[in-house]
């Protein structure tokens, strides 16, 4: 969680946007809720996105009340089973060259736009298949650096680089088994919240969701290919509500979990030691009380020895949740 001062402009990186540094003045962005949409718009004057110009998280009016110009195309998700065509590669082409700077590209994990981006870059400095994939590594392109799923999106990328007649390479991102996405609630709670995927069996956790954000985090998750087998919830606190019972109504086969020092209702209990299994990785439990007296930190744990503890509000950037309300202590924490 990060704790921001009451109308404080919200830094665009917290949102998960990212503007490589070339060209300079394209950022690319995954899911946005439409408060983030109307913290940002004013900061571009383009925005394209690649959702289609029916998606529910395509925020039109609230784009171009800003002054921005905006533009909307389908771009089919890896998970879509549809793979982008020439005629796609073309129209997004197009889109980018008109479109006036600084402009925004957005789908909902960000792989698609930043495939959109190189392959306009490509195509502007004239790059061949194999150019492309080393321009593609040195500007640290998520969609083929850490994305397992985004084949097809590589695959028709590269294709539209090939020689005539010659198959699209196979593609060559490298990574861990594991994803983590990180996601900010810009209603109000500023809390950070986690989706975690085992690669081969496309399984996953969604750590600390907020009530008001599933849509957003479902549809990541479709994006990626995950089903979600588990809400975790690292403790019970009045200031972010949990999303876990909206999730279950939308997916029935959802499970919740907390700590069951919590005192709250979930549909499983959890204690120190235990573990939350999912594909061929765990999230160890580790009771972590002082914000308050049920709060649990997850360890994740895997097979290529990955590097993640997600702490909830006991530890904060640069700083540790408060201990002055509802069963904190600050000598415990």
């Amino acid at each position: 969680k990060s704790e921001t001062v009451a109308g404080a402009t919200i830094s665009p990186e917290i949102l998960g946007v990212a503007t490589p540094d070339l060209p300079g003045d394209i950022s690319l962005s995954g899911v946005l809720s439409d408060d983030a949409v109307a913290e940002l718009a004013p900061r571009y004057r383009g925005w394209l996105y690649l959702n289609g110009p029916d998606h529910p998280s395509y925020y039109k009016e609230k784009i171009e009340a800003s002054g921005c110009k905006t533009r909307a195309m389908l771009v089919p998700a890896p998970a879509s089973g549809q793979v982008p065509t020439a005629e796609t590669a073309e129209a997004v082409l197009k889109a980018i060259d008109e479109l006036p700077r600084p402009l925004m590209l957005q789908c909902t994990a960000g792989n698609r736009s930043g495939a959109s981006l190189l392959l306009w870059l490509a195509k502007q400095q004239g790059h061949n298949a194999e150019s492309a994939r080393q321009l593609a590594r040195d500007m640290n392109l998520q969609f083929f650096t850490d994305c397992k799923e985004c084949g097809p999106v590589v695959d028709w990328v590269m294709g539209q680089l090939e020689p005539a007649g010659t198959p699209a390479a196979a593609p060559t991102p490298q990574g861990a088994g594991y994803v983590v996405k990180q996601l900010f609630d810009t209603q109000g709670s500023s809390t950070f919240t986690y989706l975690v995927g085992c690669s081969e069996s496309r399984e996953a956790v969604l750590i600390d969701p907020v009530l008001g954000m599933e849509e957003r985090d479902l549809a990541l998750a479709d994006e990626l290919g995950f089903k979600i087998k588990y809400v975790v919830n690292t403790h019970c606190h009045a200031d972010h509500v949990t999303s876990g019972a909206a999730i279950k109504k939308l997916r029935p086969e959802v499970r919740t979990i907390i700590a069951e020092a919590s005192g709250a209702k979930a549909d499983i209990k959890v204690n120190d030691g235990e573990k939350i299994e999912f594909g061929k990785y765990v999230l160890d439990c580790r009771a972590t009380p002082g914000h308050t007296d049920g709060c649990m930190s997850f360890v994740l744990e895997g097979p290529d020895e990955p590097r993640a503890a997600f702490t909830g509000d006991a530890l904060l950037i640069r700083g540790c949740g408060r201990t002055d309300f509802q069963a904190g202590n600050s000598d415990l924490l």
